[in-house]
């Protein structure tokens, strides 16, 4: 097992202790009225180039999301996450207990989508018992996410939007800000940020600080009264200078910047190092987590995934797999989600001939692959269409080809010749709905275009292209061998 040291096993950063020594003795009014906490707020000011923000310092990262959600909504209001979201997962409760309800939308990799934001705000008002349910009063998302993934400018900038559009706030999470800033992949910088979002706060505890997070209302000011709100929640230190002083020293000289640059350069070592002695990543990331991490950014090693046939009582949980690239995706041209039954029926009849795959990580199914026939007629028989889906939290970590490397085995074994992947592709550039990545992964397996279909299929209003990509796994001859169908064989062995 390998582990590493969380955000807190040290102290602060020693530029930032000696400035607590310097001032220790300095006589400063308190609840953060004193000089350094007043140079804090500006240097802050300075560095987001956002001359009117408020700035506001809270002692830890639990403490200012749970105090700006509430300043932020009404009684009757809850704050939009995606279901990875922090507050959603690793807050204790924390929001809930405030009287907020956290109302989840999914999650890709530890991001929201926009349109899924206004789909699900749009679905709201449409219930015409809207009235009696908790609104969507605030969004929340977190930069770098709890995969360690990073929203882009444009990303941001959609999810903006969306809230400007339904007058709603949005607040970003910048527990690890530094490290997200810091990151070749990252290409948003921190006054874009403060013109992106509505407040953000600027982690310290978890950059150089021994505690302390920096609240920046900056697309909007902060709700009236904020200093009794604060104290409310028991974020209103008597000595603010403590965090006053910290803050000060981070932001002088380009401490903070610096910072989460050397921890991206050691994340970058370390991730070779890893790659070179042959482990495999959950995700690579640009924001210093590029394993699968643990809660406090402790590293653990990704479980071996399993790969079984399936069963029709698997139904329910590939279907969830299923469902969003239905309701989300042009990847599938299916326009309405199957139901249970006749997900599980489609499960039977391709057992009948053919392997059914699910790949479980500690038990849970995170993707299936199968086959159907090329063709009805018999002539094709040597030929099979393949299909593959992964849960969308789990993709780009190596397993769509763990999985399809399983299918191929079984298919070599039934005397199959042709592996044939029908494939949505866009006419002309990426969108929100489908990508060139499925090509791509299915050129990286080996496959070759054989053929293409010009805007053939329509899906969200939009034409899509589809072509054909083969995989040729054993020579053709004359008087072919039939295949074996799978249940069929002697030891049907995954």
């Amino acid at each position: 097992m390998l582990a590493f040291n969380n955000d807190y096993s040290h102290g602060a950063h020693p530029a930032v202790l000696q400035a607590l020594v310097d001032t220790n003795m300095e006589p400063q009014p308190g609840y953060g009225t004193d000089a350094h906490t007043e140079r804090a707020k500006q240097l802050i000011r300075e560095a987001c180039q956002a001359p009117d923000a408020d700035v506001f310092f809270l002692v830890g990262g639990t403490q200012a999301n749970a105090t700006v959600i509430d300043m932020l909504l009404a009684p009757y209001e809850g704050v939009v996450a995606a279901e990875t979201g922090h507050v959603a997962c690793h807050e204790a409760g924390a929001i809930e207990f405030g009287g907020h309800k956290v109302l989840t939308i999914p999650g890709y990799e530890g991001k929201m989508h926009a349109e899924d934001l206004e789909n699900y705000i749009q679905v709201f008002y449409e219930n015409e018992s809207y009235e009696h349910t908790v609104f969507p009063g605030a969004v929340y998302v977190s930069l770098s996410t709890e995969y360690g993934t990073l929203y882009s400018k444009a990303e941001l900038a959609a999810i903006h939007a969306v809230c400007q559009k339904r007058e709603i706030p949005l607040f970003v999470d910048g527990a690890r800000l530094a490290y997200a800033l810091a990151a070749d992949e990252c290409d948003i910088t921190l006054p874009e940020l403060a013109q992106l979002c509505d407040v953000f706060y600027i982690g310290g505890a978890k950059c150089g600080a021994l505690c302390g997070e920096a609240v920046v209302f900056c697309g909007m000011h902060a709700p009236a009264h904020p200093i009794p709100r604060i104290k409310q929640h028991g974020a209103l230190l008597a000595k603010g200078r403590l965090t006053g002083v910290q803050f000060e020293a981070l932001f002088t000289d380009g401490l903070y910047s610096e910072i989460g640059r050397q921890a991206i350069e050691t994340a970058q070592a370390l991730r070779r190092v890893l790659h070179e002695r042959g482990y495999q990543f959950f995700l690579e990331t640009g924001a210093g987590r590029p394993l699968l991490l643990g809660e406090k950014g402790c590293m653990t090693e990704m479980s071996e995934p399993t790969i079984r046939l399936a069963t029709p009582g698997d139904a329910p949980a590939l279907l969830a797999i299923y469902e969003p690239y239905v309701r989300q995706t042009a990847i599938t041209c299916e326009y309405e989600v199957p139901s249970v039954e006749e997900f599980a029926g489609r499960i039977e009849r391709t057992l009948k001939r053919y392997p059914y795959l699910v790949m479980e990580l500690d038990g849970r199914p995170v993707g299936y692959a199968y086959v159907s026939p090329l063709n009805s007629r018999e002539a094709y028989d040597w030929s099979v269409e393949t299909s593959i889906y992964l849960a969308r939290d789990v993709r780009h970590g190596g397993l769509g080809r763990k999985l399809h490397d399983a299918l191929k085995q079984c298919l070599i074994a039934m005397g199959i010749t042709n592996m044939c992947a029908l494939i949505a592709v866009p006419h002309d550039k990426d969108d929100e709905y489908l990508t060139h990545n499925s090509q791509d992964f299915h050129a990286h397996m080996g496959y070759r275009l054989v053929g293409a279909f010009d805007r053939c299929a329509q899906k969200f209003g939009r034409w899509y292209d589809m072509c054909w990509m083969e995989l040729v796994l054993a020579e053709r001859v004359p008087n072919q061998p039939k295949p074996t169908w799978f249940p069929d064989l002697p030891k049907p062995t995954i």
